[in-house]
Formats: structure tokens, sequence, C-alpha cells
């Protein structure tokens, strides 16, 4: 009788599953295929935090059939640091699809990934209506930024446009920080840069006068929005922006597309000098997905935080008057001594609460919450703009 085996992958099984993985994304294009043949086995190397016991897979008679990756990130809300399991190269070899070897990989990296104190998983996927089966929600919408081709190229900037060098990535971590770390977002350590800038996936570019950096540019090889930049002043924006409309006029592209959310400064900067279109894609059961792993500690890593926020806009509050606690699927938030306060929340409610996509007096609107339960629900999460740079992505 054949068995089916859950389990990480070992050492031997890493060519295996790079094979498996390469030939299910390529969908048949050899080049395709030997890029991520070589990036999937280049990252497991090198990568600083990946780990070879995060590879899950679905074995029948020593035959990988069925495979997901968990990556390690460390996600800041505010001063607190919630530990996030990234979920990415789920996948079925052909001949054994629809016999739910990838359900059981998931479940297995979800168990996974709690038994080793992960806070929440997050995924990205195009694929709508499969991992709310796992109890996925969409929490935040992928952003972006549209500008015409032919009016970037007629753009004039001092500053020049130069492939990044090992010496730059200082300045362009401090560029990250000074940018994107007052949003939800991913940190990155220096060794995290390090690799960033060395392991050849893409091109990473700076905006400079001598040795000052003003901006970066980060693109994959393909035409998508799959692009991370950041820019200090109005001309990096503009250097930066010609330089990649050259390359989206190679492909007779009329328009241009940049990852960026809704309250970054490089949005005003190009306003003055052409016209700029805004998206914000939002799909019911797709895109960016997370599910609470370890909701305890959730709430444990999560209380000083919104505690904090609370007495900046109200003065005195004592957090340990706050019901926060989560169970059979919901989540209790209110005032002990304030009944008219408390309200019971679905947990895809909550989380898009928590992540700025969904906000109180919103959600007010369709469900019954009181007055002031909605004022102590803005109090405690006042609108955070949640991104993922594009470097990032996984």
């Amino acid at each position: 009788m054949t068995e089916l085996v859950i389990r990480a992958i070992r050492d031997h099984e890493v060519e295996m599953a790079a094979t498996l993985v390469a030939s299910v994304f390529s969908s048949g294009a050899n080049s395709l295929y030997d890029a991520i043949h070589t990036r999937w086995l280049n990252r497991l190397h090198t990568r600083p935090t990946e780990n070879i016991s995060h590879y899950r897979g679905a074995f029948i008679d020593n035959q990988l059939v069925s495979f997901a990756r968990l990556i390690e990130f460390t996600l800041y809300y505010g001063e607190a640091a919630l530990r996030v399991a990234g979920v990415a190269n789920v996948c079925t070899h052909p001949d054994f699809r629809r016999r739910g070897f990838s359900a059981a990989v998931m479940r297995d990296a979800l168990t996974h990934a709690a038994e080793h104190g992960t806070h929440l998983a997050l995924l990205r996927t195009q694929l709508r209506g499969y991992y709310d089966h796992f109890g996925f929600m969409p929490v935040w919408a992928t952003y972006g930024l549209q500008a015409p081709v032919a009016e970037a190229l007629d753009l004039y900037s001092s500053l020049q446009v130069r492939l990044a060098q090992p010496k730059d990535l200082a300045q362009i971590a401090q560029l990250y920080e000074k940018h994107w770390s007052s949003r939800v977002t991913f940190s990155r350590n220096p060794a995290m840069w390090v690799w960033l800038g060395n392991n050849g996936r893409g091109r990473l570019l700076v905006a400079s006068a001598f040795d000052e950096i003003d901006g970066y540019l980060w693109h994959d090889d393909s035409l998508s929005n799959h692009v991370e930049v950041v820019a200090d002043t109005p001309e990096a924006t503009k250097a930066l922006l010609k330089y990649d409309a050259k390359r989206w006029r190679q492909a007779n592209a009329p328009m241009l597309t940049w990852s960026l959310p809704p309250d970054d400064v490089i949005i005003p900067y190009l306003q003055h000098d052409l016209p700029v279109k805004l998206t914000a894609e939002f799909l019911p059961n797709a895109g960016w997905m997370a599910r609470l792993v370890d909701p305890s500690g959730l709430v444990k890593t999560l209380l000083p935080e919104i505690s904090k926020q609370a007495r900046l806009v109200a003065g005195e509050f004592d957090r340990h008057d706050l019901i926060f606690t989560m169970q059979s699927g919901s989540v209790q938030l209110g005032l002990k001594h304030a009944v008219e306060t408390q309200c019971e929340l679905s947990l895809r409610d909550f989380i898009q609460i928590l992540f700025g996509s969904l906000r109180p007096y919103t959600l007010a609107l369709r469900q019954n919450l009181s007055r002031e339960s909605t004022q102590l629900l803005e109090l405690l999460f006042p609108p955070r703009v949640a991104s993922i740079g594009a470097l990032d992505w996984f």
C-alpha cells in the first residue's frame, strides 16, 4: 500500500524540491525554468533567514509530490515585533493533483509555524478562493502608481542613475528605514541587505551626486509592478522615473507601473511634473492574505503597542483595564469598567482593522457597534499603512 509521508525535506532532497518548484512555476518555458531553479537553490544556501526545516513536502515512495516553503520575517507594528511566516512556492506535481496533497502540506506547514512561535502566516496569491479554506483572510491592498512613459522620458534631473555598489548598501538601508519604518512592513538587518544586494535577482540602482545617495530603485527582470523605489528628493524621483521609463519604452508600454503605498512622498513629488494614476487592488479572497497562528502570543505582543497609542491620544490609559482576548474564532475588545465599550469582532474584521484596510467607523456602518466601542477601536488602532517592499515579496 502506498504511504503518504509529510515532513521537512532533507539535504539530499533539495535538488528534487528545486526541480518541482521550477517545473511548476515555469509552465514549460526552459529559460524561466533555469532562472527559477538557479535562484531557488541560491536562496536556500545564501539567504540569512532560510532554513531547510521550513521546507515542507509530501512524499509517496520517496518521490516529492507536493511542496510548501516557509520564510521567517519580522513584521514591525509600531514598536511591536511580530513573528511572521511567509508561505511561498506551494505546488504539486501535475500527476498528483486533486488528491489533497497540497492541503496536507499546507496544514503541516502551519503546524510547523505554530511550533516555532509564529504569530501570523502571510502569503500573496492570485489564486482566488483556495487559501481561505485554511483560515487565510485578505489583509491589505496591493498598491501601485502608473505614469506615462513618454512624459517620464522628458523629465530632467541633475542626478545620475548608476548600478548600486556594495559600499552603497548602508545609505540604501538608511533610506529604507527613513521612508518605510513608520509603516507596517518587514524589518531588514545588515545581513539581509548584503544578501539583497548580492543575490543577482533583478537590478538595484541608485540616484546620486558624487557619493551622496538620494534614492534607489530595484526592479526584477520583467515588466511588472515588482518594483521597489525610495526617493528622498524630487530630483531623485525624476532621475529614477526617467531611467525606468527607458526600460518600459523598449517594450512599447505606454504606462509604467511602480509598487507604491498611498502615503509615499514620491506621489506628491511626481504630481508636480506629470499626470499619475494611483491604484489599489483588494481581492476578497486573494492578494495579500494572513492567518493567525498564535492568537494569544499576538495579543501579548501587541498589547504594549496599542496601549501606548491609546495614551498618546487619550492621556491616561490603564492597559490592565482593557479586555483584549481571542477565542472561538472571534476577538473580544473593550474596557472592563464600561460595558458600552465592549464588542466582539470576527477574525476577518479584526485583522483588517489591525492592518488598516478597514476602519472601525466603516465597520460600524454594517455592524451593530456602539459609539463608545467604535471610539475605543479608533483609539487603539489608529490608521496605519501596511505594505511590503517589493524586495521582500515571496
